[in-house]
């Protein structure tokens, strides 16, 4: 990134404000000491490289060469989408930011037939995980075997559901089973971290509450002797901690997650407000997340909370369509959870899902979709799997991806600082998630250093707005109050502000902008890049002795502090600090629509929903929810010399379907509608630049 800098000499001698009398304060106490992590109870696979590099746990956070660790995961399926498009959309997935992709394997797409598997052409799990590599994604590979993942029967293979118990240490299904690993272990054999490869993790089966003999614990602890008996040597091995989930206590890791709907639900109306829009002081286990099976009690990762790091797994980047519930998330819905899970505590951001995709039809020509008709919970889309992901199917980069990157960079750059901090409760918060006025904020710190995370989005609901509004922070050796005035935080907002931020040695006290990346420039010096907060002025608090150029900023020393405000954001140098000895430090605070487009690179039953065929072939299929339709033709580019044909099912008016409201068509007293509003041909450009 290539910012134009500008800088001039002016100071302004001023008074501080510590405070204003009649402000709404909002106090957190986050003095007291912050204990050392606990060396989690966690039995690892091998986790040391070739070449040295490390990777660990402990109690509260994830490491990398003993360093603290917080990387962002998304998950995009290998089998959902054309090998040919694997490698530029990995790299998509790097560029925005996400530095671990994780990926299901269904195992009825790779053995629909007893016996006859398959890992060619788009099941090729061996290429995937080399070109994630390649890419510089670490991967964590999710086994199952059972999968979820909206696929017939879990992905287990019918052959499999129609002859024996599932799920549980049934001797014949674990014969299957265990030959399903082995094969599993020799399409990654020399891609495991130990080997030199970046699959650092296996997650072993999906959403498990079920208890009893040969459940439960017992079936965790035999599948993951079975994936070591493949070979599946990692560092990490995961389970969902959601629905009650029960594993063996130190033999796996539980990740956790949260959506901003439940399309699985049976309402046909707007939903209360969602709990994952709300910090979480207590527990880490969201509510209903959809799993198949009835939890009936808590489960193991509640009481494993204190000895775990906090990690997610499936923080909603989006949201399946299904028959009953379509429901349509915006932009916002999705990245103001950011800072609610950040300042709740989690250590590993992960999505699910990060890239759409297609699903595979069966070897006879039908639907391989979660289903009623087979048994399922939900009925799903016979091909289309959007999800309203980041990615869309085709690699479409969606409007959310705008919203999420500077979270990303944020944790790129400062994310190693957040990992060891700890949560710190508000004097007063939302005693439940349908308070849409009383202030939802946390702080994360250790010592005097920490994070304000804020979020003032719910979906659906407005929230109110939060009028003349300082927080008053107390921290071990001081207290901090900002901004220096009362500002108002809007119905919508969301961000996380930066308390005593080191800056190349620089202590920035606070900034009422959000801290996205450091940038070293050599002997240039240092930039340090934010983003204003929507409609809150921009501040910079420093200590007292700084020297400071700020064009057209006001500049005022007092108690030991120096306070910038008036910064206007834009691209050019917003302060300037020059620094004896040193490197100088240059600040850009960039506007929330600059902050979005910043990347930081390096050069070297009867179904209303539509269907598109190419002659008689089903190419793609859709639920009407009011959001765009889209499909890429590249892939389908040896079908074009066939005619294209859209079949739109109808719509019936007393149809148990929820819509969003905005979405809602007027039948005008018929009884059911099927109408096309239009078709649109987009064209795609690659542009490729040699330095």
């Amino acid at each position: 990134m290539i910012f134009r800098l500008r800088t001039c000499a002016v100071l302004v001698a001023g008074v501080l404000a510590a405070g204003v009398a009649g402000a709404d304060t909002l106090a957190i106490d986050a003095s007291a000491p912050n204990p050392p992590p606990l060396k989690a109870a966690l039995r690892l696979g091998s986790a040391t490289a070739p070449n040295g590099d490390t990777l660990g746990a402990n109690a509260r956070y994830l490491t990398r060469n003993g360093a603290p660790w917080l990387p962002v995961m998304g998950e995009f399926h290998y089998s959902r989408t054309p090998a040919a498009q694997w490698e530029a959309e990995l790299r998509k997935m790097k560029a925005a930011g996400i530095d671990i992709v994780a990926s299901y394997v269904m195992w009825n797409h790779h053995e629909e037939l007893e016996g006859k598997f398959d890992w060619s052409g788009n099941r090729d799990l061996r290429r995937f995980v080399q070109l994630a590599a390649k890419a510089g994604l670490d991967v964590v590979v999710r086994v199952g075997p059972w999968a979820h993942a909206e696929v017939r029967y879990g992905g287990i293979p019918d052959w499999v559901v129609n002859a024996m118990p599932t799920r549980a240490n049934d001797p014949q299904y674990m014969v299957f089973v265990e030959r399903l690993y082995q094969q599993i272990g020799q399409q990654i054999k020399g891609q495991l971290w130990k080997d030199g490869g970046r699959v650092i993790g296996v997650q072993l089966e999906n959403e498990y509450n079920i208890d009893g003999p040969g459940k439960g614990v017992a079936h965790i602890a035999a599948l993951k002797k079975l994936a070591l008996k493949a070979g599946m040597d990692v560092p990490y091995y995961t389970v969902t901690g959601w629905d009650g989930t029960i594993y063996p206590s130190g033999e796996v890791t539980p990740v956790f997650g949260g959506y901003p709907d439940e399309p699985w639900g049976v309402s046909t109306k707007e939903l209360p407000p969602k709990e994952t829009y709300a910090f979480r002081f207590d527990t880490r286990v969201s509510g209903d997340l959809g799993a198949q099976t009835a939890a009936h009690a808590p489960g193991t990762a509640e009481t494993d909370k204190d000895v775990t790091p906090f990690l997610g797994a499936e923080y909603g980047a989006g949201l399946p369509f299904m028959y009953r519930r379509r429901t349509v998330v915006s932009a916002d819905d999705i990245a103001s959870m950011l800072p609610v899970k950040l300042g709740s505590g989690v250590n590993l951001m992960g999505y699910y899902m990060f890239h759409g995709g297609r699903n595979p039809l069966s070897l006879g020509g039908t639907g391989m979709e979660e289903s009623t008709l087979s048994g399922g919970y939900n009925d799903t889309t016979m091909i289309s799997y959007d999800f309203q992901a980041p990615l869309g199917p085709d690699g479409q980069q969606r409007k959310v991806l705008e919203k999420l990157r500077p979270f990303h960079l944020f944790l790129h750059d400062f994310g190693a600082r957040l990992a060891p901090m700890t949560v710190r409760k508000p004097d007063v918060s939302p005693a439940k998630p349908d308070d849409l006025s009383t202030a939802r904020f946390a702080v994360r710190s250790e010592g005097d250093r920490g994070f304000l995370f804020v979020n003032n989005h719910v979906r659906q609901y407005p929230m109110a707005a939060q009028k003349a509004t300082q927080f008053a922070v107390k921290l071990p050796g001081q207290s901090v109050t900002l901004p220096s005035k009362p500002v108002d935080i809007a119905d919508g907002a969301y961000f996380i502000w930066p308390l005593n931020l080191d800056l190349d040695g620089t202590n920035l006290r606070y900034a009422t902008a959000q801290p996205l990346t450091l940038l070293d420039q050599g002997k240039a010096g240092v930039v340090a890049v934010f983003a204003a907060s929507a409609a809150v002025p921009v501040e910079l608090s420093f200590d007292a002795g700084a020297k400071i150029v700020a064009p057209g900023a006001q500049i005022a020393t007092a108690a030991g502090h120096t306070l910038v405000t008036g910064v206007q954001p834009g691209a050019g140098a917003a302060v300037t600090v020059r620094r004896d000895g040193k490197r100088q430090l240059t600040i850009v605070v960039l506007t929330p629509e600059q902050s979005q487009q910043l990347s930081v690179v390096q050069l070297a039953g009867q179904r209303h929903i539509g269907r598109l065929y190419s002659g008689t072939r089903l190419l793609d299929d859709w639920y009407y929810s009011g959001y765009q339709w889209q499909i890429g033709l590249r892939q389908q580019a040896a079908l074009l010399d066939q005619p294209l044909t859209v079949s739109v099912l109808p719509l019936r008016a007393d149809a148990p379907v929820y819509l969003p409201k905005e979405a809602r068509p007027d039948f005008g007293g018929e009884r059911q509608i099927a109408t096309v509003r239009g078709v649109s041909v987009i064209p795609v450009y690659r542009l490729r630049i040699t330095p």
